[in-house]
C-alpha cells in the first residue's frame, strides 16, 4: 500500500502521531486531513464510505454531498420510516441494525473499524482503534470538532424519503465514570417538517457494551393526516 514520496512523507507524520494518544482536537483535525489525501489518492470509489465522511466532516462542518453523508444517512432514514408515525418504511428494519445505529451515534463504530482497516493496510499503529480508553478520548475531541455540524443529502441524486438534515451536538456534561463524557443529541430534520431530537449516552455499569437513549419528537408545522 505504501508506495510514492508523498505516501512515505505522510505515513511517516502519521507513524509519529499515533505513538501516542489523539487527544487534543488539533491532532484530530491533522491526523483526519492526512487520512484525506492517502484515501484520494488510494480509495476513490469511496469504499470506506464512513472514513470519507468523517474526514470531510472534521474539515467541513456541514456537508451536502450524497456522494459523501448518504451512506449514512440511508440508515438513519430507514431507521426513521420504520420508528415514526405517518411514514412509509423504507425497506425492512432489525433490531440488529438498529443496535448498530445507535453505536455508532454513540461510539462511531463504524468510522472506528474502518480507520483500524486503513491504519493496518500502511502498518501504521492501531492502538488508537483497538485500545478503548484511546478511542473514548479521541471521540471527545472529535465531537468539539464537528459540534453543531450538519450532514444533508442535496440534490437530485439523493434517495432519502423523509430526513432532511442530521446536526451532531453536545448536550449535557457527564460524570468521569461514562466513557464519553457527554450527553450525544443527533437533531433529526424531517422533510414534513417535524423534528426528533435523539439524546444517547454510555452506560457507566455497561463496560462499554450499553447505551441509553431518549427520542423527542416535535411537531413544529406538521399536521398528521386525517
Amino acid at each position: 500500500m505504501i508506495g510514492g514520496g508523498m505516501t512515505k512523507d505522510i505515513v511517516s507524520k502519521l507513524m509519529a502521531l499515533l505513538s501516542e494518544p489523539v487527544d487534543t482536537e488539533c491532532k484530530v483535525v491533522y491526523l483526519l486531513a492526512e487520512v484525506r489525501k492517502l484515501l484520494e489518492r488510494d480509495d476513490p470509489n469511496h469504499n470506506m464510505g464512513s472514513l470519507w465522511m468523517y474526514c470531510h466532516w472534521a474539515l467541513h462542518v456541514d456537508l451536502e454531498s450524497p456522494k459523501t453523508t448518504e451512506g449514512f444517512l440511508e440508515r438513519v432514514d430507514r431507521w426513521v420510516t420504520n420508528t415514526v408515525a405517518y411514514l412509509t418504511p423504507m425497506g425492512t428494519w432489525s433490531f440488529r441494525e438498529e443496535y448498530n445505529l445507535f453505536k455508532d451515534f454513540v461510539y462511531l463504530n463504524t468510522f472506528r473499524h474502518q480507520l483500524r482497516v486503513f491504519l493496518a493496510a500502511y502498518k501504521l499503529p492501531t492502538t488508537l482503534c483497538s485500545d478503548d480508553d484511546w478511542w473514548h478520548r479521541f471521540i471527545q475531541e472529535y465531537g468539539g470538532v464537528i459540534e453543531d455540524g450538519t450532514l444533508a443529502a442535496v440534490g437530485k441524486k439523493s434517495t432519502l424519503q423523509a430526513v432532511e438534515k442530521v446536526t451532531f451536538e453536545k448536550s449535557g456534561n457527564l460524570t468521569a465514570e461514562h466513557h464519553v463524557p457527554f450527553v450525544i443529541q443527533w437533531t433529526i430534520q424531517l422533510k414534513d417538517g417535524r423534528t426528533l431530537k435523539t439524546s444517547v449516552e454510555t452506560v457507566p455499569e455497561g463496560s462499554g457494551n450499553m447505551t441509553a437513549h431518549h427520542l423527542e419528537i416535535i411537531n413544529n408545522s406538521f399536521v398528521p393526516p386525517r
